[in-house]
C-alpha cells in the first residue's frame, strides 16, 4: 500500500493516555491503522515554550527526527539538547522525556515513526506506560550530542552539492575514474543518509535521508528538495 497526504500543523490534542502527564505537547498521526498500516506510524509532534512530558516508555520502537526548535530529550538517565537535524533512536522499554525550555526559542517539531505491534481489529490495550507525571525538565546544563552519553543520538541536516562534498580533484594513480568514482557518477544528484538503523541499535525501523540536488540527469529541472524516508521491519 502507499499513502501521500499533507502535513498541517494546525493541531492541538496530545497523543492518548498523555492526558494529566503533559504540558504544550500535542500530536498528530499521518499514518497509522486508519490509512491501513499495521506495523508503522508516522506522526508529528510539537512542544511549545515551556511544554514537557512526564518520564515514560513504550512498548514499540520509535525514531524521532527534529525538524525545527531546541527540545530537550531526556534518555537513558541524560538529558540532552537537540536541535534541528537532530535524530533520535527510543528503544522499546527506554524511558525518556520531553521538555521545550520557556526559554528556548519557539515552538519545538518532531517527525517521529513508530512501530506499534499487530493487533486485532478494535483491540488497542496500552502501549505507553508514564513512570511518574512530572515534568521531564533538564537539570544542570544538557549534554551535547556529541557527547559520550549521546548513543542512541545523532545529526544530519543535508548533503552539500556533491561536486563539492565527493569531488576527486586529480586523477588516482595516472588511472580515468572507475570503481567508486563511476558509481558516484551513476548515482549523480542523490544522495543517500542512513540516520537510524542497526548502527544505531534499531531492530525494528529503519530511518534515512535522501537528498536530491537542483539539476538530476534524464529528468526535469526540480527545486531543491529534501526527503526524510523511515520504513519498519516485519516482526
Amino acid at each position: 500500500m502507499h499513502h501521500v497526504g499533507h502535513v498541517d500543523w494546525d493541531f492541538s490534542e496530545p497523543p492518548a493516555g498523555y492526558a494529566g502527564s503533559a504540558e504544550g505537547y500535542a500530536s498528530s498521526c499521518l499514518i497509522g491503522s486508519h490509512t491501513g498500516a499495521v506495523h508503522t506510524d508516522l506522526s508529528i509532534s510539537k512542544l511549545e515554550p515551556g511544554g514537557w512530558t512526564g518520564l515514560h516508555l513504550h512498548s514499540f520502537e520509535s525514531a524521532v527526527y527534529v525538524l525545527a526548535g531546541t527540545p530537550v530529550l531526556n534518555i537513558d538517565g541524560h538529558q540532552n539538547q537537540l536541535r534541528t537535524g537532530d535524530y533520535a533512536l527510543l528503544p522499546i522499554g527506554m524511558p525518556h522525556g520531553w521538555a521545550n525550555p520557556a526559554d528556548g526559542g519557539g515552538q519545538a517539531q518532531l517527525l517521529v515513526h513508530s512501530t506499534p505491534q499487530r493487533r486485532p481489529s478494535g483491540q488497542r490495550p496500552a502501549d505507553t506506560f508514564f513512570l511518574h507525571a512530572d515534568a521531564a525538565e533538564p537539570s544542570g546544563r544538557p549534554s551535547p550530542i556529541n557527547s559520550p552519553v549521546s548513543r542512541f543520538l545523532g545529526h544530519y541536516a543535508g548533503t552539500p552539492p556533491q561536486q563539492e562534498a565527493l569531488r576527486v580533484d586529480d586523477r588516482v594513480r595516472d588511472r580515468d575514474p572507475a570503481g567508486m568514482d563511476t558509481a558516484l557518477l551513476a548515482y549523480s544528484g542523490i544522495s543517500v543518509k542512513m540516520m537510524v538503523d542497526r548502527g544505531l541499535g534499531a531492530e525494528l525501523l529503519v530511518m534515512f535521508m535522501v537528498d536530491y540536488e537542483r539539476a538530476v540527469p534524464r529528468r526535469l529541472t526540480i527545486t531543491p528538495s529534501r526527503r526524510l524516508t523511515s520504513s519498519s521491519k516485519a516482526r
